[in-house]
């Protein structure tokens, strides 16, 4: 029955829109009203009800008929700290109280962006929605739930390299910065002082020069006393070659 996944989806779709679902009242049709029902008979099969045996206001949605509106499809939510984008909102101001789904979250329990119907507008719109008139929100349970991306915490021994082209700092403030970031100090700053102590590595040239020397042997020997060390017996062999011209 679902015709939406995603917040965003609804949001995007119906954005410029009109819906009158109703006909009434006969001389202002687009009404706050429309808009939510329109999303009720589409994503759960039924409609809005304001009060039963007749029309109520829009703020009956939440004061006579919440339970009926929730249903199982919806949650009700009263904390306007934990409001998210996606819930329809119930508001008591004006003459008949007013609905809208929020968009965005400007201030947390305060202001949000909220798209709705008859908003100083004929079509379906976005402004800033002061909390202030908070009565409630249905929050559908069928949206896709949406994870943020795992970052892959890198290695210690990245970590270490990164330290040791000064990327954390010195001191006390290498430490704090790496504790916060959830690696272990000791364990960083251990492979620090082992690859800062490590001897240098030898260029293909310097080790091209002691194959001629003799130093690394011949044949398969030379290959494969040059490959255990970490070099390319290839590239080793090509610069001694051409030192030999």
């Amino acid at each position: 029955m679902a015709k939406w996944n995603t917040p965003t989806a609804f949001l995007n779709e119906t954005l410029g829109s009109a819906y009158d679902m109703d006909g009434y009242p006969a001389g202002q049709k687009y009404q706050c009203w429309d808009y939510g029902d329109y999303f009720w008979v589409k994503q759960v099969g039924r409609s809005l009800i304001t009060k039963a045996g007749g029309y109520g206001s829009v703020r009956d949605c939440w004061l006579i008929s919440r339970n009926v509106n929730a249903g199982k499809d919806f949650d009700l939510i009263t904390d306007k700290k934990v409001l998210a984008v996606g819930d329809w909102c119930i508001f008591n101001g004006g003459a008949d109280g007013h609905i809208g789904i929020i968009r965005k979250i400007i201030t947390t329990g305060s202001i949000v962006e909220l798209q709705g119907e008859n908003q100083g507008s004929i079509v379906v719109n976005v402004v800033r929605f002061n909390l202030n008139d908070f009565l409630g929100a249905f929050r559908y349970k069928g949206w896709q739930k949406t994870t943020q991306p795992v970052t892959k915490k890198k290695t210690d021994t990245e970590i270490a390299k990164e330290v040791i082209k000064g990327l954390w700092g010195n001191g006390s403030e290498r430490k704090q910065r790496l504790e916060k970031a959830g690696y272990n100090y000791a364990n960083i700053q251990s492979i620090v002082n082992k690859l800062v102590t490590q001897p240098k590595k030898k260029t293909d040239t310097e080790i091209a020069k002691e194959v001629i020397k003799g130093l690394w042997g011949n044949g398969s020997e030379r290959k494969q006393r040059l490959e255990k060390s970490g070099y390319n017996y290839n590239s080793v062999q090509s610069i001694v070659n051409r030192l030999l011209k």
